[in-house]
């Protein structure tokens, strides 16, 4: 959930607010030493039978989320030193 917020708030604009600093700083700190993220909970259960365990979920999104806020501070770095 936190890479999901982190990228909604970036592709509204708020990459450089304090909000998606933080969440960069959690991700960064949940990641494991080969690059991936501990697994999570049951996300979900339906038909009060099967449970939901997106996988995948954890492999994409909290990357995505550290990649855009990356390119965020890529682009920053760029406009404070100006044109070439």
């Amino acid at each position: 959930m936190t890479a999901w917020a982190t990228l909604a708030l970036i592709a509204a604009g708020r990459g450089e607010s304090a909000a998606v600093a933080r969440a960069v700083d959690f991700l960064g700190k949940r990641q494991c030493a080969d690059g991936s993220f501990p697994p999570e909970g049951i996300a979900g259960v339906f038909n009060k039978t099967c449970a939901i365990h997106y996988d995948n979920y954890l492999k994409i999104f909290p990357l995505w989320a550290l990649a855009e806020a990356e390119r965020c501070r890529e682009q920053r770095k760029a406009r404070e030193v100006g044109p070439s």
